[in-house]
């Protein structure tokens, strides 16, 4: 029995917890940010040459890693490039040299790719068709993921007469052209017709047979990302939003901190490429509508610590967060959690402190620049919760927050995070990065940024700047596979969010008929004989075929029993007995008719007595009423054809 000793006890070690929990960063803000429908990417690996047009854009621009994709984004790999693109911590797709690849549709909902040419891999895992999709559109051709595997689909070069598509680690997809349609399961490749006489019809075969240096690619990641994710921390220090994370244990550690909890610094040898770091330093920005400016880092590990939670400067060293004190109920993604000021003529910024919102500078809206990138997860994440100092109270710790709310960031960021580029600049390229002077560093530290501006400022916009950026990010000219004409690519055209799986499986594979649904057999112990009669004839074909005229009308007489074949069987039914008895003496020649003996040729038709005619249609059945076949009626009870007159008399009732 639980004493009340052990309650007291109990509640001592919960209590302070659950104050300090609310106190000390785990303030949530109910409501969501409006605009949450965009999904974002990001490249996680990217050799040589790749490049990337932005929805409605006639330009290119060239991509870098943890450079953010985003739904409408072309991107084409040039000979001898690869590239990988994260999706989230599930879904990667790898992209092989000349490739084309249209990101078509990502949402919460699912995710579509076209590639019109080139060739792909998908690894996906945790994957439930049920609750989102993921589609490519190749060339005539739709291929529709199933379950959780490893995919791949060789479009080939743009006047390509076949496409090849690959099932492998559990994987299993359904593949459309356009006239049908089939299952690729595990282990099976196959090849789909583009053109000729087979235009639509497919072959399978062996997986295995086929391999290349691109699958040898594929491995490599994949082992890669598998060691990265075994030793990751998610829902332990951070929740499965904040992608990326599982870079993070290559170039640094966890540690405890006892104002932040548990927090993540790098490697002071991730740090010895760059001189004097600090967080929001190396790097540029870039246009990515429709988020505005964004933050492309130059460090490999920077995707979820320059997108996610907060920078923070502490004992001399600056930790990363996955949280701020306030957040929403999910995590979100920004495309920099930072501070922006102007002062003559400069654009400057530093890392956006732990217990300050965020701002939105593009928009010009406070507290709601998040937007959705795709985790799915709805529970707040797992929260490092900070000790408070010894012999504080709550109305203590509530009087602190206050107090760092209103102070200026000058006693929690270092002269030193703050960085600037002149505004002429802003936006061009990677250069004219630099510290400010120590005097304009502690001005800018001086004005707290939640001090009733909303927000302080706002970013020039890109179209002031387009025209002025520098090579380093706008591509000398495109790539020549995205200027040979466009490829026409699924098997049904594609509405922007939706999947085309059901649709197609519907009239590819079904003709759009109903599909037969199998009826399981019971199992239960007791069972009732059923007749050859009444028994279900099996089924057959995989759709419901429809019933012509002709076949009911022979359905029904087939059911119905003949009308003069109705006296009989009420005659015989009253009198179960005889009928049983009779059915005893039948004969093994049963199923034969009734013999029916003609007069004789010496006697005349015409001296033939009234009596006699009358006397022979008793004794004999009449024509008018002659008995239909024995396979479709009872037998007669003349069993003994031999003696008319008796059999007549059963039949009569005399």
């Amino acid at each position: 029995m639980f004493s009340v000793r052990s309650w007291s006890r109990s509640l001592a070690i919960i209590i302070p917890f659950l104050l300090c929990s609310s106190a000390l960063g785990v303030d949530y803000d109910e409501e969501q940010p409006p605009d949450v429908t965009g999904r974002v990417a990001r490249i996680s690996y990217i050799t040589d040459d790749v490049q990337v047009r932005r929805a409605g854009a006639t330009d290119w621009e060239k991509a870098a890693l943890n450079l953010p994709l985003v739904e409408g984004d072309e991107i084409v790999t040039s000979m001898f490039a690869r590239l990988e693109i994260e999706f989230d911590s599930r879904t990667f797709v790898r992209i092989e040299e000349k490739s084309v690849v249209r990101i078509t549709t990502l949402k919460d909902e699912g995710i579509a790719l076209s590639v019109p040419s080139g060739t792909i891999s998908i690894r996906i895992t945790d994957f439930e068709k049920d609750k989102a999709f993921f589609e490519v559109d190749i060339p005539s051709s739709t291929m529709a993921i199933q379950h959780s595997g490893l995919y791949r689909i060789d479009s080939g070069p743009k006047d390509s007469t076949e496409v090849r598509v690959r099932a492998d680690d559990a994987g299993e997809a359904r593949v459309y052209s356009d006239t049908s349609g089939f299952t690729l399961r595990n282990g099976r490749s196959a090849t789909i017709y583009l053109t000729g006489p087979n235009a639509g019809e497919w072959a399978t075969y062996d997986a295995s047979i086929y391999s290349d240096g691109f699958d040898a690619f594929i491995k490599d990641r994949d082992d890669l990302v598998i060691r990265r994710l075994h030793d990751a921390f998610y829902d332990k220090y951070y929740d499965r939003d904040i992608f990326g994370a599982e870079d993070l244990g290559d170039y640094g550690e966890w540690v405890y901190n006892r104002q932040y909890g548990y927090v993540w610094r790098p490697f002071a040898s991730s740090l010895a490429g760059y001189y004097d770091w600090s967080p929001y330093r190396y790097g540029h920005w870039r246009w990515l509508s429709p988020y505005g400016w964004t933050w492309v880092n130059d460090e490999p590990w920077g995707w979820a610590t320059y997108h996610y939670g907060r920078w923070v400067w502490d004992n001399n060293s600056w930790y990363w967060t996955p949280y701020g004190y306030y957040r929403y109920r999910r995590s979100w993604w920004q495309p920099a959690l930072v501070v922006i000021s102007i002062f003559n003529n400069n654009v400057c910024w530093y890392p956006l402190g732990y217990h300050h919102h965020y701002h939105d500078y593009y928009r010009g809206r406070d507290r709601d620049g998040g937007r959705y990138n795709g985790g799915g997860n709805r529970n707040p994440g797992p929260t490092a919760t900070p000790t408070p100092a010894t012999g504080q109270t709550d109305a203590q710790v509530r009087e602190e927050r206050r107090l760092r709310m209103h102070t200026p960031p000058l006693s929690t960021v270092p002269p030193g995070g703050v960085v600037t580029v002149s505004a002429e600049e802003f936006g061009k390229g990677r250069g004219g990065i630099r510290r400010p002077t120590l005097e304009v560093a502690k001005t800018v530290l001086s004005t707290n940024p939640d001090d009733g501006r909303t927000p302080p400022i706002m970013l020039p916009p890109y179209e002031t700047v387009s025209s002025k950026i520098s090579k380093e990010i706008r591509a000398d000219s495109p790539p020549i596979i995205a200027t040979e004409g466009p490829v026409r690519v699924g098997a049904a055209d594609r509405k922007s969010g939706q999947p085309l799986d059901e649709q197609l499986k519907q009239t590819r594979i079904f003709g759009n008929r109903t599909p037969v649904v199998s009826t399981p057999t019971s199992t239960s112990v007791e069972t009732t004989p059923v007749s050859t009669e009444t028994r279900e004839t099996r089924r057959t074909g995989a759709v419901e075929r429809p019933q012509t005229k002709q076949r009911q009308e022979t359905t029904t007489t087939v059911d119905s029993p003949p009308i003069i074949a109705t006296p009989r069987t009420e005659e015989k039914r009253s009198e179960p007995t005889q009928r049983k008895e009779e059915t005893k003496s039948e004969s093994p020649r049963r199923s034969e008719s009734p013999k029916y003996e003609p007069p004789s040729r010496s006697e005349s038709p015409k001296s033939e007595t009234k009596s006699e005619t009358k006397s022979e249609t008793k004794s004999s059945p009449s024509p008018q009423r002659a008995d239909p076949p024995a396979q479709k009626s009872e037998p007669k009870t003349e069993s003994k054809p031999s003696s008319p007159d008796s059999g007549g008399k059963k039949k009569d009732g005399r």
